[in-house]
């Protein structure tokens, strides 16, 4: 099953026979999520499928990497 958040799901029923694919939405290549909160990728999920009124909380948002050491300040 694919969602967009048009569909809320229970991420504590995921099964052994099931998988969650996160598709970033800074087009990185999709990756396979494990279904356990602290697990890489996990918060990105359960925030996508989160209700509306949970995804309200961080509108307007916007999350961004530091530069990496090796690059220089501009």
């Amino acid at each position: 099953m694919l969602t967009r958040s048009s569909a809320i799901l229970d991420l504590s029923l995921v099964g052994p026979d099931e998988a969650i694919l996160l598709c970033p939405a800074n087009h990185s290549p999709p990756r396979r999520v494990a279904p356990y909160p602290g697990a890489p990728g996990y918060e990105a999920v359960a925030t996508c499928l989160a209700p509306p009124e949970v995804r309200a909380r961080t509108e307007g948002l916007i999350a961004w990497r530091p530069a990496a050491m090796h690059e220089a300040p501009q």
